[in-house]
C-alpha cells in the first residue's frame, strides 16, 4: 500500500525540484560525504539538483529507493523533508506543516516512506525539497551520519587526563585512555614554521602551563626539531605521521582534529594533514573536523570534503539559530557548546535540525557529566570522566533545597546581619574570607518557589551606594555569572563580548529557576557605587 501525503493545491504536471541526501548512505559502494546528492545520470554532485516534471509519486519510487543509496547492514526506512526559507531551513511535520521547531509535542517530523507521493511538499513553484535519508540497523536503532561517532558518550581531551595532568596528546595517553574505556579521542595538531604538524595543544605561554612546559620566548617560531625535543609533563611529542601509523590500524578509535581557532592557512595544515595520514580514507572517514567559523570551514572543505564536520558555537549562542542554519546548508552533523550554555532549549534546536549536541568540557565531575546527558547531550569532551564513573554516580542535579550566600564584594564593607549568636534562630554565619570580603550564611532553606526573595541588604561601605546583587555559582571549580540573557557566564567572557551583562538583582527580588546540585554553592555578590 503506498503512502500518499494530503493534497495542497490542485494536482497538475509540474516541475519538482528534488534532492536526495544520503545522510550516511552510500552509492555503489563509494565513500559516503553527507552532502553527496543523487544525480539523473547516476553520478554525485555536491551542489547540483534533480528537476523532473513527472509524477511525485513515481519520482520518489524510482529515485528515492535503497538503489539510489545503500549501507552495509542498514535498511532505509524513508526521508523526511525540509526546505529552505529565508530564515532557515523547515521541515514536513506529521500534522502536515512545515516547522522550525517541534518542542511543543503536537507534532514531529514525518517520515515519508520509499515510493510515496511527494506532489503536496511543493506549496510553490520554485520549492526545493530537500529529502534526508533515514536509516536503520537490524536492532531498530537510527545509524544517520556522523552515528560512529556519536554513538560514544564520552570523548577524551587531548587522549585524556593521566596521573593528574592534562592537554597531553602523547602515545602514553593515548594507550592509557585505551585503557580506561574510551573510544574516541580529541587531539590537537599545532603546525611548526617549517610546515609540520604535532600533536601538541600549543606554544603560547598559557598553553605551556596547561602542558608542564618552561615558555621560551623563542617558543613564537617553533621549528619541527624544537618540538620534538619538548616533553610534555614528561612524555615524548608525536608528530601527525607517527600518530597515524598508530591509529590505522585501530578502526574502533575515532578522533576529533582540533586545529584551534585559526583565520588563515588552514588549507596547508590540511593539506599536510592529508599527506602524514597518507590519504587513508579509512582513517579520514573516522576523524571529526572541528571548525570555529564559516572562513575556518571553507578553508578546509576546500581542500578535502570530510565526512564529519563539528562547529564550535563559543560565545556566539546568541547566533545558534544562524549557525544550524549554515550547518544544514553545508552537511555539517554536529554543534559544539560549552558546558554552561547547555539548556533543554538549545539541545532541542540542535536536534530538531537533525545534527548531533556536543559539549566541553568536563574535567572530572561525573555528577555534572550525568545532568548534561539529563539536557539530551549527545557527546561529553572529558579529561577523567569515565563510563563508569558514570554508571557509579548516584547523586544528581535537580530542585535540591539550596541556601544563600551574600557577599559583601568590598573589603572596607561594614556587617548589620544577625548572627547566630544574637540568639535568633533564623539568623545566619558571618565570615571574614580570605580576599577580605565578608560573606554572610543565611539559614533559609530556598525551595524555588516564587515565594522565596532576597534578603535586604544588611553592608554598608564608606562613600559608597547599594546598587544590587550579581548571582554566582561555582561548577567544576569554575566561578559562572547570571547574565540577563539567562545563561551563566565565565568573567572573562563579559570583557570579551560587551553585548554579554550581568543580570542585576534588587533586594527582595525572586532568583530564576535553576537545577542545582546537593551542596552547590549560591552566591548574591553585592554591586557598589560611588556617592554623588
Amino acid at each position: 500500500m503506498k503512502f500518499h501525503l494530503p493534497w495542497k493545491r490542485e494536482q497538475e504536471k509540474k516541475e519538482y525540484t528534488l534532492i536526495y541526501d544520503g545522510n550516511g548512505g552510500r552509492q555503489n559502494g563509494e565513500r559516503f560525504v553527507r552532502r553527496s546528492f543523487w544525480l539523473p545520470d547516476g553520478d554525485f554532485g555536491k551542489e547540483k539538483k534533480f528537476v523532473s516534471n513527472t509524477d511525485g509519486a513515481k519520482i520518489l519510487a524510482e529515485l528515492g529507493g535503497e538503489t539510489v543509496f545503500s549501507n552495509s547492514d542498514l535498511k532505509c526506512i524513508g526521508y523526511y523533508a525540509r526546505k529552505r526559507t529565508e530564515e532557515g531551513w523547515i521541515w514536513y511535520g506529521t500534522d502536515h506543516n512545515w516547522h522550525d521547531s517541534f518542542y511543543d509535542g503536537t507534532a514531529c517530523k514525518q517520515l515519508i516512506p520509499i515510493a510515496a507521493s511527494v506532489e503536496s511538499l511543493y506549496e510553490a513553484a520554485d520549492d526545493e525539497i530537500y529529502l534526508v535519508a533515514q536509516w536503520e540497523d537490524e536492532h531498530g536503532i537510527r545509524r544517520n551520519c556522523g552515528y560512529e561517532i556519536f554513538s560514544k558518550k564520552l570523548m577524551a581531551h587531548a587522549f585524556g587526563g593521566m596521573d593528574g595532568t592534562t592537554y597531553h596528546n602523547t602515545a602514553e595517553a593515548f594507550e592509557h585512555g585505551k585503557k580506561e574505556g574510551y573510544q574516541s579521542f580529541e587531539i590537537d595538531l599545532s603546525y611548526t614554521e617549517d610546515d609540520r604538524l604535532v600533536l601538541c595543544h600549543g606554544w603560547t605561554e598559557n598553553n605551556c602551563k596547561c602542558t608542564g612546559v618552561s615558555y621560551k620566548p623563542e617558543f613564537a617560531h617553533m621549528t619541527y626539531e624544537q618540538a620534538m625535543q619538548i616533553p610534555i609533563h614528561g612524555h615524548s611529542i608525536m608528530d601527525a605521521r607517527q600518530f597515524y601509523e598508530k591509529a590505522k590500524n585501530e578502526p574502533a578509535y575515532t578522533f576529533e582534529i582540533d586545529f584551534h581557532n585559526i583565520k588563515k592557512g588552514n588549507e596547508k595544515r590540511v593539506a599536510a594533514m592529508l599527506e602524514d595520514f597518507r590519504q587513508d580514507e579509512g582513517l579520514l572517514d573516522r576523524l571529526l573536523m572541528q571548525v570555529y567559523s564559516q572562513p575556518m570551514y571553507e578553508q578546509i572543505d576546500s581542500v578535502y570534503h570530510f565526512a564529519n564536520y563539528m562547529y564550535l558555537v563559543g560565545l556566539n549562542i546568541d547566533k545558534l539559530d544562524a549557525i544550524l542554519t549554515y550547518c544544514l546548508d553545508h552537511g555539517i552533523c554536529s554543534v559544539a557548546m560549552r558546558t554552561n550554555f547547555v539548556t533543554k532549549e538549545n539541545v532541542r534546536k540542535v536536534h530538531d535540525a537533525g545534527l548531533y549536541a556536543f559539549c566541553y568540557t568536563v574535567s572530572d565531575d561525573a555528577v555534572y557529566a550525568n545532568y548534561l546527558f539529563q539536557l539530551g547531550v549527545d557527546m561529553i569532551c572529558t579529561d577523567f570522566v569515565t563510563e563508569k564513573a558514570l554508571e557509579a554516580t548516584k547523586e544528581t542535579f535537580g530542585r535540591y533545597p539550596f541556601m544563600v550566600w551574600y557577599n559583601s564584594n568590598h573589603k572596607e564593607a561594614v556587617s548589620h546581619y544577625p548572627e547566630t549568636s544574637d540568639g535568633d534562630e533564623n539568623a545566619g554565619t558571618l565570615t571574614r574570607l580570605k580576599s577580605g570580603n565578608l560573606e554572610y550564611r543565611d539559614k533559609t532553606i530556598w525551595e524555588h518557589t516564587e515565594g522565596q526573595t532576597l534578603r535586604a541588604c544588611g553592608y554598608e561601605v564608606p562613600g559608597k551606594r547599594f546598587a544590587g546583587w550579581k548571582l554566582r555559582i561555582s561548577i567544576e571549580g569554575k566561578n559562572l555569572w547570571y547574565s540577563t540573557d539567562g545563561l551563566f557566564h565565565a568573567a572573562k567572557d563579559y570583557t570579551v563580548r560587551k553585548s554579554i551583562q550581568a543580570c542585576i538583582f534588587k533586594d527582595g527580588d525572586v532568583l530564576p529557576d535553576f537545577d542545582v546540585r546537593k551542596n552547590m554553592k549560591v552566591i548574591m555578590a553585592a554591586v557598589w557605587e560611588n556617592l554623588d
